[in-house]
């Protein structure tokens, strides 16, 4: 896009999915980051690799 351009910021927090506590047990994640999906599961180990508890 040569035409495109900036018009703005905007700050946005992000986390590791490591880091949420409030996730306890994943059955299933949906991602869609523009190409970038591996770099999510790669910081996302712990979460991904705990068995679920779900029956």
């Amino acid at each position: 896009m040569p035409d495109a351009k900036v018009v703005g910021h905007v700050p946005v927090r992000t986390s590791r999915l490591d880091d949420l506590t409030v996730i306890s047990d994943i059955d299933m994640l949906k991602v869609d980051m523009q190409g970038t999906e591996l770099a999510v599961f790669q910081n996302a180990r712990e979460n991904c690799a705990r068995p679920s508890t779900a029956s």
